[in-house]
């Protein structure tokens, strides 16, 4: 993908289209993980990258980057599709914007409302301490439930030799301060929670709480997928996102 950096975040995507969902890929994943979703017609995908960018990395940081997007482009139409710590980050971005009717849609997948049960529990000092390069092959295995294309599995690897030890952690760190359960009842949009049912990381009770709080929140569990759905289960993502668009439609 060829991306463009502006307000310390990368991004590829024509933001001037109508209707855009913005696909935000979780830590240390680059957006290549969205290659194979098919885009539903009349919508035109803006892939963030967020991660490897410069500044603030923290969820609410990075939120605060992407509503400046939002806000400069005078976006009027999007769905915010965020995956794992980035599902943090779209609901941070929805509860931070002041103008929430711009926000059509969610799509959250294989996140939470806290992190709560996650798998990765470990202090910041460990988690600084052993980052090296086979800690990212070991993160990059825990995130498929099969071996993945070599392509992949080398761009996935080069970009997160770019994520240095504290920008490992920032975002992190910041999702232990954040519960949103007493606040997603306030959410007014329609929501897709996708969860693949072979994740090692987060289990299907979170992403149930989410549709629990969620008004009129839908569940679309993937059986072949873990993780990175988007990936693993291309069709089946795809699927949901789909059903999310029409429903968005049918509202209008």
């Amino acid at each position: 993908m060829n991306m463009k950096l502006e307000n310390e975040l990368y991004y590829s995507g024509d933001f001037s289209k109508k209707n855009l969902i913005l696909f935000i890929p979780g830590t240390l994943l680059s957006p290549c993980i969205y290659k194979n979703v098919s885009i539903p017609k009349g919508y035109e995908p803006i892939f963030l990258s967020w991660h490897n960018a410069p500044g603030n990395h923290t969820v609410s940081g990075v939120a605060n980057k992407i509503i400046s997007l939002i806000k400069a482009h005078n976006c009027q139409h999007i769905i915010l599709a965020g995956h794992s710590s980035g599902g943090f980050i779209a609901l941070q971005t929805y509860f931070q914007l002041s103008d929430k009717n711009l926000v059509k849609g969610l799509v959250l997948c294989d996140t939470g409302c806290n992190t709560q049960g996650h798998a990765n529990q470990k202090s910041r000092e460990d988690l600084i301490a052993e980052w090296n390069e086979a800690a990212l092959d070991n993160f990059i295995s825990k995130c498929f439930t099969a071996p993945i294309d070599d392509l992949t599995k080398r761009e996935l690897k080069a970009y997160g030799l770019q994520i240095t030890a504290e920008m490992r952690v920032e975002p992190l760190m910041s999702q232990r301060d954040i519960d949103f359960t007493p606040i997603i009842k306030n959410i007014s949009c329609p929501t897709m929670v996708v969860f693949g049912i072979l994740d090692k990381v987060r289990k299907l009770e979170h992403s149930q709480q989410l549709v629990d709080g969620i008004p009129h929140a839908k569940l679309c569990i993937l059986p072949a997928a873990g993780h990175t759905p988007m990936y693993e289960d291309a069709e089946g993502y795809s699927s949901a996102l789909m059903q999310l668009c029409a429903e968005i439609e049918n509202n209008c």
